[in-house]
């Protein structure tokens, strides 16, 4: 069906105009062009070619138009950090101090409309109440951070004040109400009748709630390919389905004789249980988070039933592509969402394996399907079953892989084994018994099953740690450019088409052009890794954006990587390694042991490998640190890895601070210079006046090439005869998006003025890339994202971010 097709393809062009307005133009007149030139060239005598390429056509320009009329672009998080806006809220999770709003209307402080963002995470004072209406003065947060792997986070805010508006029936009343009371009973029940992991395993899959899960067991279903099991998806509602539907058609099978005569009269007891299915597929969908994988396979059941009502079955392709078109024409930006990508894409994927598994089984001989033994049978039959799962479960994961590994960074080897293992454990056993207790629950207030439902789900989630803790289980892999993501799936989606609307070929040269199509995509996206590996390794040392922190990673030339302090979380270090495809740290360094710059060391312990840890030598560590070892680093102290020197100037042993308050600590911080034997590069942690002194007698062992401005930029930091000796090219400020203490300070700033100053809370992510003839390159994460472009040069720029990778 070529309109659904065609709107889709809108739609993409309407995003796409805003970044690439001179090209989707071009490409869009391009396609109008072809298509009359192919109706020129194809003369049908129906006049078919020529009715279905104008329906085409007008879907697309639909498509276009739905994107101008419903799509506003989001507004860049880090211009509303510390902004205040007004919002309207309905409370429709768990009663509770934080919870995430999804607003209507947005206002500034003012009371404008404004263009607000789409979901805010809030937290304040009370609890508030299930199904309240709230009228809410927010203070978005800070802590909006700009760096390579860093994914799209909810927006974080301050609630200043809130009043509650209205309580009044006709919302209280309200269906949506009604679900969410129901699952705040079904959450609570659950948390108390079963184990942590079990609960948060069952909601998931019951209600849509996700918040239960442990860091490390969501982990263990990612690196198994799992995740889908635990957002209610295709495979929830179908099962459902098929569990609904033939227990009332065998339920109508049992019926008396003339119940059943005077009843098939009007319908085919297919019709029948389809009808009756129907209520249970709508309740269910209230029940769930509403995502779209649930929508998704909502609309798609609806038109299965609908085809079983009118007798009609449709293409399946037609049935995904019409479920698309459905929540593109209210939400146009669901084509950017990842969970509409990853669902789509799976569907057709397996859709087209299942087709070819069809095609194979068909062209068999016929006499191998007359087996006489049922030994034979049920042999042949689990053959079969363990082939088409297997094949299946391949084509998923290998066709949302791509997906996964640009946004995730990494490929799951086990996946296929994983979902042939786990999955019918989960979905044919563990589901349907949590989805019939939890209706009988919702009417009688009763959950039946409690100790077989904790064994089914205990046993899922005992293999899925078993299969994560592999050490094949997932395979880190380095960040890609976006272009090869739209390489690879534009050769996909023209396979598809080929598959879809066919080509007038025989069927041998059919099969080598679609060989050849993939192939050509095949190799397109595995040029970069390709280049990647012969390309000439390089010094790269990136601060990151921790807002009012300090975390760094140098990648040297010879492979080794340092990571130098850790923000307060460490999410935004391990974001970036996992960007980088980098599952080993050979040195981390702590410069001091506050908050701001230690407080991710935990973290980073138990998801990476730390060959060592680097201090001044006072301190403590616990857990997966304590076993780290040690490397205590004073004036003079240095380590080599290839031509590359990390030498400490700061502290030295008989450095003594007279300061008591946080200022003594920030002294006594790791001060390193990096060597590389073409650039000089000098971290200075958080040392204040006491330790610039006692630094400036080494004079010329001071000079940099590149500084990491002690302490945030503060005034009392450094000063102009330190600045003197080190004479830096280049100056990197780590501090946070409108903080409370005004870093960097105008006098710190003035102090640099020949030097090229660059600020995490403006910029980004900064790197500096030292090339093999010793220039330094310096790049800003805020410069590699895309913009709206209104002149030629700006969509050029964005043509040059579709290759950018750090």
């Amino acid at each position: 069906m070529l309109w659904p097709a065609g709107f889709i393809a809108g739609v993409a062009a309407g995003l796409s105009a805003g970044y690439f307005p001179y090209a989707t133009a071009a490409l869009v007149l391009s396609v109008f062009v072809l298509v009359f030139l192919v109706n020129y060239r194809v003369r049908l005598r129906c006049g078919r070619t020529l009715i279905v390429s104008f329906l085409f056509l007008i879907s697309l320009a639909f498509g276009v138009a739905a994107v101008k009329i419903n799509y506003a672009p989001a507004p860049d998080p880090s211009e509303l950090a510390g902004s205040e806006i007004l919002i309207k809220a309905k409370v429709l999770s768990s009663p509770q101090k934080s919870l995430i709003v999804f607003p209507d209307k947005t206002y500034d402080s003012a009371g404008r409309e404004i263009k607000g963002p789409r979901q805010i995470k809030i937290s304040g004072p009370q609890e508030f109440q299930l199904c309240g209406v709230y009228n809410m003065r927010l203070k978005i947060a800070n802590d909006i951070f700009l760096n390579p792997g860093g994914t799209a986070q909810q927006l974080k805010a301050r609630l200043l004040s809130a009043y509650q508006l209205s309580n009044d029936a006709s919302f209280i009343a309200n269906a949506e109400c009604l679900f969410s009371r129901m699952k705040y009973a079904l959450n609570s029940m659950m948390q108390e009748s079963f184990s942590a992991d079990s609960a948060a395993f069952l909601m998931s899959v019951t209600t849509g709630y996700r918040g239960g899960f442990s860091p490390e067991l969501r982990d263990a279903f990612s690196s198994t390919g799992l995740a889908h099991l635990i957002s209610i998806s295709g495979t929830h509602f179908g099962l459902l389905f098929f569990v609904v539907f033939f227990f009332f058609k065998r339920l109508l099978a049992l019926a008396p004789y003339r119940i059943l005569a005077f009843v098939t009269i009007y319908a085919t007891p297919s019709q029948i249980a389809a009808i009756l299915s129907m209520p249970v597929m709508i309740f269910y969908l209230g029940l769930s988070d509403m995502n779209f994988p649930a929508v998704r396979s909502f609309i798609m059941i609806s038109f299965l039933l609908a085809g079983l009502l009118f007798q009609r079955k449709g293409l399946w392709l037609n049935t995904v592509l019409l479920a698309a078109v459905i929540i593109l024409v209210f939400r146009p930006d669901s084509l950017l969402d990842l969970s509409f990508q990853l669902s789509f894409t799976a569907v057709i994927c397996i859709g087209l394996a299942a087709d070819a598994i069809k095609k194979v089984r068909e062209a068999q001989n016929p006499e191998s399907k007359n087996e006489t033994h049922m030994t034979g049978r049920i042999t042949e039959k689990i053959k079969k079953f363990l082939f088409s799962s297997g094949i299946i479960s391949i084509a998923a994961s290998a066709g949302t892989a791509p997906l996964v590994a640009y946004y995730f960074h990494y490929f799951s080897i086990i996946s296929p084994v994983a979902n042939l293992i786990v999955t019918p454990i989960a979905g044919f056993v563990m589901l349907p018994l949590a989805l019939i207790a939890s209706f009988i629950f919702l009417f009688t207030g009763i959950f039946p099953f409690v100790p077989v439902i904790e064994a089914v789900t205990s046993l899922c989630i005992w293999l899925i740690r078993m299969m994560a803790g592999f050490s094949l289980a997932e395979v880190k892999t380095a960040a890609y450019p976006l272009a090869m993501l739209l390489v690879f799936y534009a050769s996909l989606a023209v396979l598809i088409s080929m598959y879809a609307f066919g080509l007038k070929l025989n069927r041998c040269f059919r099969l080598k052009t679609y060989a050849a199509v993939f192939t050509v995509g095949l190799l397109l996206f595995s040029a970069w890794p390709v280049k990647s590996f012969f390309s000439d390794k390089i010094t790269k040392i990136t601060f990151l954006d921790t807002g009012q922190a300090d975390s760094a990673v140098a990648e040297l030339s010879d492979g080794r990587v340092l990571v130098i302090d850790t923000g307060r979380n460490g999410f935004p270090a391990a974001s970036y390694l996992g960007y980088r495809g980098i599952n080993r740290i050979n040195a981390l360094v702590i410069t001091h042991a506050e908050d701001d710059h230690a407080g991710g060391a935990g973290y980073l312990a138990s998801r990476f490998r730390i060959g060592e840890v680097w201090d001044n030598g006072m301190n403590r560590y616990s857990g997966n640190l304590a076993a780290i070892p040690k490397r205590k680093m004073l004036r003079g102290d240095y380590a080599e890895s290839g031509r590359h020197r990390m030498t400490s100037l700061h502290p030295r042993d008989s450095f003594y601070t007279i300061f008591t308050d946080d200022s003594g600590e920030n002294n006594d911080s790791l001060v390193l210079m990096l060597d590389t034997g073409k650039n000089r590069f000098l971290f200075c942690g958080d040392i204040a006046q006491e330790a610039v002194d006692d630094m400036t007698d080494l004079e010329d062992a001071l000079k940099a090439d590149v500084i990491k401005v002690p302490h945030h930029g503060s005034r009392t930091s450094a000063d102009e005869l330190f600045y003197f000796y080190v004479s830096p090219r280049i100056a990197v400020v780590s501090s946070g998006r409108n903080n409370q203490y005004g870093h960097p300070h105008p006098e710190t700033v003035s102090l640099l003025e020949a030097a090229a100053v660059f600020r995490t809370d403006t910029h980004g992510a900064v790197q500096i890339r030292e090339q093999s003839n010793g220039a330094l390159e310096v790049r800003t994460w805020k410069d590699a994202l895309f913009v709206p472009a209104e002149d030629f040069s700006t969509e050029l720029a964005n043509f040059k971010r579709l290759f950018i990778v750090w």
